[in-house]
């Protein structure tokens, strides 16, 4: 069973900069090390290379057939790794309203959906979740102080 229909998968190609045996900006090694350290998975396995050794092949064989749950962590990890490296460079976002396909995709795979760096920060800064995050009540919800 595959978790992406024909025009998921194309979004995901092209979120994913997947031509050429690509994915992103990785190298073989920084493949590896991202999927070992942020997922706990080992992507050299032979298991993901049933379809070829590139890493795009790789990548899009481990979308198509691991399980959705892993996928949908996979993908968001992904996501951050990729908006930060937009960041980084300061390059602009080329897919047309590809956040909201995004989280579109997220929310009907079950997953939390995506948000930018940007977002997250301006999230963190709301009184309620600073202190949350602090694990501290707040006083007043309009006070902006925990």
């Amino acid at each position: 069973m595959t978790n992406f229909k024909p025009l998921q998968m194309q979004l995901l190609e092209a979120v994913l900069e997947m031509g050429s045996g690509y994915v992103l900006n990785f190298s073989d090694r920084t493949f590896a090390e991202f999927f070992r350290e942020e997922l706990r998975i080992n992507i050299d396995d032979s298991k993901y290379s049933v379809a070829g050794s590139s890493k795009g092949k790789r990548m899009r064989y481990f979308l198509q057939n691991a399980p959705r749950p892993l996928v949908v962590k996979t993908l968001n990890a992904v996501w951050e790794y990729r908006q930060a490296a937009m960041e980084r460079a300061g390059q602009q976002e080329t897919i047309p309203d590809v956040n909201r396909k995004m989280a579109a995709w997220y929310s009907r795979s079950g997953g939390r959906g995506t948000t930018t760096l940007k977002q997250r920060h301006r999230l963190l800064a709301l009184p309620s979740l600073r202190c949350r995050r602090r694990r501290l009540p707040h006083s007043r919800p309009d006070s902006g102080r925990c």
